[in-house]
């Protein structure tokens, strides 16, 4: 999944990971980060029988006292995304009107009004990434979802076990 994936980071987001070899470790921060937000995500709610607030409370206390399983990843996305919005804030104030960007979701987030700037902060930085990462998991849950269904769909229907399997 991984190489597909970065064939179509290739093919859909252009100018953003260009060159396979050199975000393979931008590729990793992805489906680690999945795998590390699936860690925090996925402690089960055995205290809230006493109350909501205590499940809360101590699922988040790692969090509180430091432990960040996420932080590596942004690290690694912010050290390959922040040359590449430099470069497009650069040609944009130099070509201007003539500027032309590729069409992918970077550029679609620079070109909204609360994401306008004219220099990269880490705040910045942040706030693209954050949504980066975002989107990286409501696809990794639409996917298992639609692959889920479509299993159980097959599963089910027996009668067209036989056509599918040739191919």
């Amino acid at each position: 999944m991984q190489k597909q994936l970065m064939i179509s980071i290739n093919k859909e987001i252009g100018g953003w990971s260009r060159n396979i070899k050199k975000n393979e470790d931008v590729i990793k921060a992805f489906a680690d980060f999945t795998k590390d937000f699936g860690s925090i995500v996925a402690i089960p709610p055995i205290l809230s029988f006493i109350h909501p607030e205590v499940h809360t409370q101590v699922s988040t206390l790692p969090l509180r006292l430091g432990w960040n399983p996420i932080g590596k990843h942004m690290i690694t996305l912010k050290l390959h995304l922040k040359p590449v919005l430099q470069k497009r804030l650069k040609d944009k104030e130099i070509l201007g009107d003539k500027n032309e960007p590729p069409l992918d979701i970077v550029e679609y987030l620079m070109n909204k009004p609360e994401y306008e700037t004219k220099v990269i902060t880490d705040d910045y930085l942040k706030k693209i990434c954050e949504f980066l990462f975002i989107i990286v998991v409501a696809s990794i849950h639409t996917t298992s979802s639609s692959i889920t269904y479509a299993l159980h769909d097959f599963a089910g229907r027996p009668e067209i076990w036989n056509v599918l399997c040739y191919f």
